[in-house]
């Protein structure tokens, strides 16, 4: 080689050098991601590519990504990737941005997130993962956080100093007590705390909260706090203990699908022919009185059910809703006649109520009895031919 080469050579060398320390992650970072491979089979991961790998390497690794300089890791991915086991501390990965590690089997209890100053989106969801939910407050950064799917107890911790929170999902859990406060959470949108053991009533809201989620729990009390919910387009109370009258919905012009099943509300029906948005109404299995408000209007409306209540008056005309797929109005106190069914009703119930007994193929095929009217109050029903006089 001549001396001119081996100065090109050597000034290669030189400017490589600096670009490949730059590339290295921290050590604490690396030594993090070792530990997560190693305490979650990361032999038998679905797919492990990389890791394990030299150091400067972590940012090809399977799931990691990095910075655009190569230094310091931003993300984890790994998905429906087979890791089995605990978590171990995460704290070294003082930059990490995104961790998604759902759909896994992993165990043990969640590692201490606050460390992680910005953490914006984590998806631990589908595991088997126990103990309590990590103290979360302070985390800045954070906009989405779902722990649904495991086998979490103890009570939900306090929710501040969260300002970017938009979603929190913490259903289908064994989780205990009250709701938090969730006033100063004012960027919140979604809440679901379904199918846990919570009590207690509802706390006072953010305004900006679209979709709330508390169904089978033993939460109880009045909704006045869904009050001031004006951007409200999914509730879902079912399978509680609430009391006391339906919520105003008529400030609620963006609602979609309002589930109210199995509580014990009592007194009439709001209006709802404002609701032009109503996909789903259920408010079966409650207390309910005076009659069926008018459902002209509701072109979106899909799913209704009114059964095993105290509702009395005629069943109201229900023709001209095009996309009405069930209607279940059984089991209440119901009189008069039952117009024909919209073509694209194929699931309900008329009786029992006290109902004209007007034939109908279409009904005795929706309600699989023929005819339809066979189940009714036998003491109460007429048919129309009858010749009273």
């Amino acid at each position: 080689m001549n001396f001119r080469n081996h100065l090109a050579l050597c000034a290669l060398v030189l400017l490589a050098a600096p670009l490949r320390l730059s590339a290295a992650i921290p050590d604490a970072e690396r030594q993090t991601l070792l530990a997560l491979y190693q305490s979650t089979g990361g032999d038998a991961w679905n797919s492990h590519d990389g890791w394990n790998g030299s150091p400067g390497s972590e940012c090809a690794w399977e799931g990691i990504t990095c910075s655009e300089d190569g230094g310091t890791v931003l993300e984890i991915n790994l998905f429906d990737n087979n890791l089995v086991g605990p978590l171990p501390p995460l704290g070294g990965l003082s930059n990490l941005r995104v961790l998604v590690l759902a759909s896994n089997h992993l165990s043990g209890a969640i590692p201490a997130l606050v460390p992680l100053a910005h953490l914006g989106l984590v998806q631990l969801q589908s595991n088997a993962l126990s103990g309590t939910v990590p103290p979360l407050a302070g985390l800045l950064e954070l906009w989405t956080l779902d722990l649904s799917y495991h086998d979490l107890s103890g009570s939900i911790p306090p929710l501040y100093d969260l300002p970017a929170l938009t979603a929190l999902n913490l259903s289908w859990n064994q989780l205990e007590g009250p709701l938090p406060s969730l006033a100063s959470l004012g960027a919140l949108q979604s809440l679901e705390a379904g199918n846990n053991a919570l009590s207690g009533g509802i706390p006072e809201l953010p305004p900006s909260l679209k979709g709330l989620s508390l169904r089978n729990n033993q939460l109880t009390g009045g909704v006045a706090a869904l009050g001031g919910l004006t951007d409200l387009a999914a509730l879902d109370l079912s399978n509680n203990g609430f009391d006391g009258p339906l919520p105003d919905w008529s400030a609620w012009p963006s609602l979609q699908d309002m589930e109210l099943t199995r509580n014990f509300f009592a007194g009439v029906i709001p209006a709802v022919n404002g609701l032009h948005q109503l996909r789903t109404l259920y408010l079966d299995s409650n207390l309910l009185s005076g009659s069926i408000p008018s459902l002209d209007g509701l072109d979106n409306l899909q799913y209704v059910a009114l059964s095993f209540n105290q509702l009395s008056g005629p069943v109201p005309d229900i023709s001209a809703l095009p996309l009405l797929q069930w209607f279940f109005v059984g089991d209440n106190h119901l009189t008069g006649s039952v117009g024909e069914p919209p073509d694209s009703l194929w699931a309900g119930t008329l009786c029992s109520n006290r109902l004209a007994a007007t034939p109908s193929a279409r009904w005795d095929s929706i309600t699989h009895t023929t005819p339809w009217y066979s189940a009714c109050d036998t003491d109460g029903i007429f048919e129309d031919t009858f010749d009273l006089w």
